[in-house]
């Protein structure tokens, strides 16, 4: 027979304990009037820390912070500002402007136009004189006819002396015709010892458009244009002209 060793206990060390089975039950709390107490407790000592901090009045006048108090300064020193009198400015006199009277437009007269006076001719040294007159020409030269006309005459100075050598010019128009012919005093000694003659074809016609000059031997005038009045009457075809020295 086998001998049995009697089993070791070591195997169920915790075999005997015993497991805690969980229930549904609730423990116990502290009854709601504990709680409803600890609640008046901690309100009190709130509201005696705000009577002892000066948060909530008690009886007293609440002491003005120092904001305030700076406040009422600052009010006080403006309004005893404002309650100073500032300077008013010293009105100046006004100047008063007097009324000047303003000048009536006055009527200005717009200036006629004048007539530019012609240029007066200078003084000529010689003359026509008088009114040159007219003749038969059979007078002087006694083979003419009267298919010739003649200008002839003579000139002479302050002392009705003279003059030679002088140029007598004879221009103009005649019966539609240039005229234009030149000589010189003292060639026609017909006339006078400073006689002159011009003769050209008598067209027998009235003519107004010819005229004579004298000049000097270098051209310039010595005397004015004058236009003389040409018959066409064989009785008055020599025209008869006298140059006279005046200064």
């Amino acid at each position: 027979m086998t001998s049995q060793r009697p089993q070791s206990t070591s195997r169920n060390k915790y075999a005997y304990r015993t497991r805690a089975i969980p229930t549904m039950a609730r423990k116990k709390g502290p009854s709601g009037g504990g709680v409803f107490f600890a609640i008046l407790v901690m309100a009190g000592l709130f509201v005696g820390m705000l009577f002892l901090l000066d948060i909530l009045p008690f009886g007293r006048p609440a002491t003005p912070t120092p904001t305030n108090a700076l406040s009422q300064s600052v009010s006080t020193e403006l309004t005893n500002a404002t309650a100073v009198d500032l300077p008013t400015a010293t009105e100046q006199p006004t100047q008063t402007l007097t009324p000047t009277e303003t000048p009536e437009p006055t009527a200005t007269s717009t200036a006629e136009p004048t007539m530019t006076p012609a240029p007066t001719e200078k003084p000529m040294p010689y003359i026509v004189r008088g009114i040159p007159m007219a003749y038969q020409s059979k007078l002087f030269r006694t083979e003419s006819t009267c298919a010739t006309y003649y200008i002839a005459g003579m000139v002479v100075d302050l002392q009705e002396s003279p003059v030679h050598n002088l140029t007598v010019k004879l221009g103009g128009t005649y019966g539609g015709d240039i005229v234009d012919f030149e000589t010189s005093s003292g060639d026609a000694r017909l006339y006078g010892e400073s006689g002159f003659e011009f003769a050209f074809a008598n067209k027998k016609i009235n003519e107004d458009r010819v005229y004579i000059q004298l000049l000097d031997r270098f051209g310039e005038a010595l005397s004015s244009r004058t236009y003389l009045d040409i018959s066409g009457s064989c009785d008055h075809n020599l025209l008869n002209v006298t140059f006279k020295q005046v200064r």
